[in-house]
């Protein structure tokens, strides 16, 4: 993989970051959840996905199997056990898409 294209998911991994981080809500309330943003990233290599991450500050897991097969949990800031948590993911879903990358929500 290219450099510059580590370095551009690096910037959004980053960017997701702060999203999510402003997304933050001082009252948590609601279902308690394990909301987390995904990623596609099909064609990259291991070693460029984690290099990514590291720069970036934020953990990306392994790819998933089954129905989400391909997509991986993207570990951004979090906070609380309900509606916070899902508006701070959804915050750094959005972000990622906003910066070209297949991104979303695995509600759970």
């Amino acid at each position: 993989m290219e450099n510059n294209s580590i370095v551009k998911l690096a910037e959004a991994l980053k960017a997701a970051n702060i999203a999510a981080t402003k997304a933050h809500m001082l009252t948590d309330s609601g279902t308690c959840n394990l909301d987390s943003p995904i990623i596609s990233l099909p064609n990259w290599k291991e070693a460029d996905v984690m290099k990514a991450a590291a720069m970036a500050g934020v953990e990306i897991d392994d790819k998933l199997t089954g129905w989400s097969k391909g997509w991986r949990f993207v570990r951004t800031a979090t906070s609380g056990q309900g509606e916070c948590r899902t508006k701070m993911v959804e915050a750094a879903a959005r972000s990622l898409q906003a910066n070209g990358w297949k991104a979303s929500v695995f509600y759970m």
